[in-house]
């Protein structure tokens, strides 16, 4: 055979080789297709036979709703579930709550949830589940210790004048009132702490009230918000976590990939290893942030919320409610959640302050400061329920997870009982959404 020939050969060789290689990859590409849509028809008639039998055991009832409130809210869910990523923020929070089994009351027509219902089954359920309050008349007394600030303010005289005569005054509460010196004096020093750091804002980081500057959501954290949280937890207990770390989760929920900007943390030391207990969350956003990044952080503090609500019941602690913060700028947003109904746990707004450099207002935030003391007695008291229960199970050589099925505490086991699935909203558009949870609804 000539050289010529061999050449031919190899060369008709490479390129059958290479027919037969692009034959192989069309068949390898044509049966990935057939099992991806195999598979997605799979998950599609399984999401319509759930959408079917969607009933839950909340018994909310409203004039006009076939099925409860509870039935609903998942059933618009599991029907939007599949098409997550091309629904707008609100359908998103439509399946981000419903498949967490919630309702967020805060929102008004037409956002989020609110547009499952009309205006009178959504006034019917306000009024249903009215916003919390918090008791204030603990903190009164504080406010005529600072009206000497508050009263300082001349309108007739310029910002430079009021600012240097308030801070003058507030110096001299931070002298009188020093919570290292005399602890008893704690909660006047927050308050006078609180009122120091504005008049520092308003002086030091004008930036932070001009819209036009671009400011990021941890300028406000670092330069106020982190301040006064911190400041506000001083002796408390209880530790504050920063920066997209991960929930603590109990260990029957699988799946959670959920980040949070501030974790406010029981340790407990268990065999030598410290156990993060989350009492309470928040989630910050830069000024004016847009819907989709609001509603997006509002739906996810609910469903930390649930989180932290679900992992105390199975650890056998009667806790049903739980507050967390929302910042967005230099405005504060106080949230609870807590389980209502069977199946079924409710979202409300109860608080929202906005700090601005207006001197004349400055009063307006010892309401800010009163509210802020109240959620972390709100915090302490639920770490201290923790921390009780502990004790009295070591006590009584139990293990502290206490199993559903146990009955002595009918109160503890119809919550535990009334717990539903938790679902995490995929963390990017590439991600896809996590199954639905198996126990949805009972």
């Amino acid at each position: 055979m000539s050289n010529d020939e061999i050449k031919q050969n190899i060369n008709n060789s490479a390129v059958r080789r290479e027919n037969l290689v692009r034959e192989f990859v069309a068949y390898e590409y044509e049966l990935e297709a057939d099992k991806q849509v195999k598979t997605m028809r799979k998950k599609v008639e399984e999401i319509r036979e759930v959408a079917k039998v969607c009933h839950e055991r909340d018994n909310v009832n409203l004039e006009g709703l076939d099925g409860s409130v509870g039935s609903l809210i998942k059933t618009k869910a599991i029907d939007l579930y599949r098409n997550y990523h091309s629904l707008s923020i609100n359908g998103k929070a439509i399946v981000a709550l419903g498949l967490n089994s919630t309702i967020d009351l805060s929102f008004d027509h037409p956002q989020s949830q609110s547009t499952l219902f009309d205006n009178t089954q959504w006034r019917t359920l306000r009024s249903i589940y009215k916003s919390k309050r918090y008791v204030y008349e603990e903190y009164d007394s504080i406010f005529s210790i600072l009206n000497p600030v508050f009263q300082c303010y001349n309108e007739k005289k310029p910002f430079e004048i009021n600012w240097m005569t308030a801070y003058k005054k507030v110096k001299d509460l931070e002298k009188k009132y020093d919570h290292v010196l005399d602890a008893s004096c704690s909660d006047v020093s927050f308050c006078v702490f609180l009122v120091f750091q504005t008049l520092m804002l308003m002086k030091y980081q004008p930036a932070l009230f001009k819209e036009e500057i671009d400011c990021s959501e941890w300028d406000y954290v670092v330069k106020f918000w982190g301040v006064i949280t911190e400041r506000l937890f001083h002796d408390s207990g209880l530790r504050l976590k920063w920066g997209d770390t991960h929930i603590t989760l109990h260990d029957t929920i699988a799946g959670g990939n959920l980040k949070v900007d501030l974790r406010i943390i029981n340790d407990n030391m268990v065999q030598r290893y410290n156990t993060e207990n989350d009492v309470s969350v928040m989630e910050a956003a830069e000024e004016c942030p847009s819907d989709a990044k609001f509603i997006s952080d509002r739906f996810k503090l609910s469903i930390e919320n649930k989180t932290i609500i679900d992992r105390f019941l199975l650890n056998g602690v009667k806790i049903y409610s739980v507050d967390s913060l929302q910042i967005s700028g230099l405005e504060i947003f106080f949230v609870n959640t807590y389980l209502a109904e069977n199946g079924l746990y409710v979202t409300n707004e109860f608080k929202r302050f906005k700090v601005d450099n207006n001197i004349k207002n400055i009063e307006n935030f010892i309401n800010l400061a009163s509210s802020l003391l109240c959620f972390r007695d709100e915090c302490v008291s639920i770490s201290n329920r923790y921390n009780e229960h502990l004790i009295k199970v070591k006590n009584e050589n139990k293990s502290s997870k206490r199993p559903v099925n146990e009955v002595d505490d009918d109160e503890l086991t119809l919550k535990q009982e009334s717990i539903r699935g938790t679902w995490f909203p995929p963390r990017t558009a590439r991600t896809p959404p996590p199954e639905i949870p198996k126990d949805l609804w009972k």
